[in-house]
Order: structure tokens, then C-alpha cells, then sequence
């Protein structure tokens, strides 16, 4: 498995990076929304052949993390060479 992680931030409101991000991201994708206080979190994933790749907002006091991650699922496991 390979994971590629990369962090962004933005005084941008959470609002704003997520429509962002749903105009950009293919329609069939799986998100969810958390409030919880002072803190609203955003996940949006979605797969492309062997690769999950996730989007993570999280709003704090005016800044918002984005967090997008890429997975590749089995693009590393070897496959065994069929016996003889």
C-alpha cells in the first residue's frame, strides 16, 4: 500500500472549500459532515481503480485544514508467479 498525504490551509470559509472541491470531484463520491462545537469537519472519498483518494476539511477559528490523502490499494503487493 502507498499513501500520499498532503496538507493545505486556508483562511477561506469551510463553505467555500467545499464547493470548491464538490465541483471538482466526481459526483459518485461518499461524504460526511461533522459539527461538533467550535469545529466543522468535511470528508469526501472517492475511488479510481485501485486508489481511494479522500479530501478532509476541518474549520477551527477562521482557518480551514485540508487534508487530501491518496491510498493506492494493492498497486504493491506482488502478484505470484503461477506455478509450473
Amino acid at each position: 500500500m502507498k499513501r500520499t498525504v498532503i496538507l493545505l490551509s486556508t483562511t477561506d470559509s469551510l463553505d467555500r472549500v467545499k464547493n470548491f472541491y464538490e465541483e471538482r470531484l466526481p459526483k459518485v463520491k461518499h461524504e460526511t459532515t461533522l459539527p461538533v462545537g467550535r469545529f466543522s469537519t468535511v470528508t469526501m472519498q472517492f475511488s479510481v481503480k485501485n486508489v481511494l483518494k479522500q479530501v478532509t476539511m476541518i474549520q477551527v477559528e477562521g482557518v480551514t485544514a485540508i487534508q487530501l490523502t491518496s491510498t493506492a490499494i494493492g498497486a504493491l503487493i506482488p502478484t505470484p508467479e503461477p506455478s509450473h
